[in-house]
């Protein structure tokens, strides 16, 4: 019996192409996901586009959904994003997502810096009944961004901050500002790789909180009989100007997660664990260091910590982090 090679699918009906509003490429599998497009095919696989089709007829026969980061419409003059329709996973898509998931199909999602609050999407609609939330938050290296411009300051994920799961072969990644994740109680989400902490804080512009705890920046997990995986930002796998995949590790890492999600083969590794031993492992030393350690690790923008959050978000906003930034205005 001859079986037919995986299909992936990228999304490109939820303002994926709106990036090119900016001034810079869009966000979308012949441009800035070329390269996770590559690899797909090298793994055996064949890619293709919704191409005006609904969710619905655009996943069938497909093993995976790829969603680069969705936006609303683009305001050129006060370099922000505005909220659209054609932007929102609608309530039917969401639930044709989950149908495809509980029936075997897999996702690969990414976020982007401070989440849904930044580019005026739902994904947290989408992620929600997957077990997490993406946080209106972005890790950011306060020493790198004082020195370096907004686009161009990165950060690196050591070793030991990889599960061991994923980690075969994977001794560092390169990150640029993403967001982290809430895994809901009960649900059946692990953390896939976590935020270096200290300096490389995580600010939270919409509770406006400080926070230096090392926290999830990947998550998986499993829906029904589906796999997925989510990261809270895309730079690590995109190619272009601003795109982090032929550094550090990245490409390993990349590949290791394709085969889970395409090829149901976990990754390897010599010192990995049992996934039942290291997932519940994970999740009793997230549990206490936010039991222990929350009001030591987190600064709250009122009372004593309401200086040093002035502080920190005025520092954002002269970098320009906290802005859609375009390209005319980038390049002054």
């Amino acid at each position: 019996m001859v079986h037919s090679p995986p299909a992936v699918m990228f999304d490109d009906l939820h303002g994926q192409d709106r990036w090119k509003d900016t001034g810079f490429s869009s966000r979308e599998a012949h441009t800035k996901f070329l390269g996770l497009a590559q690899m797909i095919v090298s793994l055996g696989a064949t890619w293709k586009t919704a191409n005006g089709q609904a969710i619905n007829e655009a996943l069938s026969g497909i093993s995976l959904l790829i969603v680069p980061p969705p936006t609303g419409t683009y305001d050129e003059k006060h370099e922000r994003w505005c909220r659209h329709s054609s932007g929102l996973f609608q309530p039917d898509e969401i639930a044709t997502i989950l149908r495809f998931l509980q029936q075997g199909g897999s996702l690969l999602l990414f976020a982007y810096r401070f989440g849904d609050s930044f580019t005026q999407t739902n994904l947290c609609h989408l992620t929600g009944p997957l077990g997490c939330l993406v946080n209106d938050d972005a890790v950011i290296d306060l020493e790198r961004i004082r020195k370096e411009n907004v686009l161009q300051s990165q950060f690196i994920i050591p070793r030991e901050s990889i599960m061991d799961t994923w980690a075969s072969q994977v001794q560092t990644i390169s990150c640029r500002a993403m967001a982290t994740f809430t895994i809901l109680p009960g649900a059946a989400v692990q953390p896939l790789v976590f935020s270096p902490g200290g300096r490389c804080i995580t600010f939270n512009r919409t509770l406006r909180q400080i926070s230096f705890q090392s926290l999830p920046i990947a998550v998986s997990g499993t829906y029904g009989k589906g796999r997925f995986v989510l990261f809270g930002g895309p730079h690590a796998f995109e190619t272009g100007i601003f795109g982090l995949l032929s550094e550090a590790d990245n490409v390993t890492l990349l590949q290791n997660i394709l085969r889970w999600l395409l090829l149901e083969t976990p990754p390897t590794s010599k010192k990995s664990r049992s996934r039942s031993r290291c997932a519940a492992e994970e999740k009793n030393l997230t549990k206490t260091i936010d039991e222990n350690w929350r009001e030591f690790c987190r600064v709250e923008g009122r009372g004593d910590g309401e200086q040093l959050v002035n502080f920190v978000e005025r520092l954002l906003r002269q970098s320009g982090i906290l802005k859609a930034l375009n390209c005319a205005s980038w390049s002054v």
